[in-house]
């Protein structure tokens, strides 16, 4: 994967021509129906091709990664609020699950240390497959 920024995979994703499911090293779009199915995209329609060598990226995946980064930036706003909070209060209090027979919540009010991050994956161990 290149390192591009959240904007740029965005770009790549809403610039895709409909259909398409792959993008290559020099910014081709390309739609793979089967193992002997590639079309590339002109700029204007789609023409058959051989298939690919190397040097593509699937369209999903991007998507994935923009969905990963995007939950990263939740995650880590969360935790900066906490940290300006505890700051402004003079507490440390960190993140907890709750699960009760009213609610399910994200509470910032649980032990000293916890990050978010921590607090989820505690609950998922608590809770396991749901």
């Amino acid at each position: 994967m290149k390192n591009e920024s959240l904007e740029e995979l965005k770009s790549i994703i809403d610039n895709a021509p409909e259909g398409a499911t792959h993008l290559d090293d020099i910014n081709t779009y390309w739609k793979v129906n089967s193992e002997f199915d590639y079309y590339f995209h002109d700029g204007n329609q789609w023409d058959y091709s051989e298939p690919l060598e190397n040097g593509t990226r699937s369209l999903s995946d991007i998507k994935r990664i923009i969905e990963l980064i995007e939950d990263e930036k939740r995650l880590d706003h969360l935790q900066k609020c906490n940290q300006i909070f505890n700051g402004r209060a003079g507490s440390n209090y960190g993140w907890r699950v709750d699960w009760n027979h009213n609610r399910i919540a994200i509470l910032d009010t649980g032990l000293k240390g916890v990050t978010i991050r921590n607090a989820i994956d505690e609950h998922i161990k608590k809770m396991g497959d749901l």
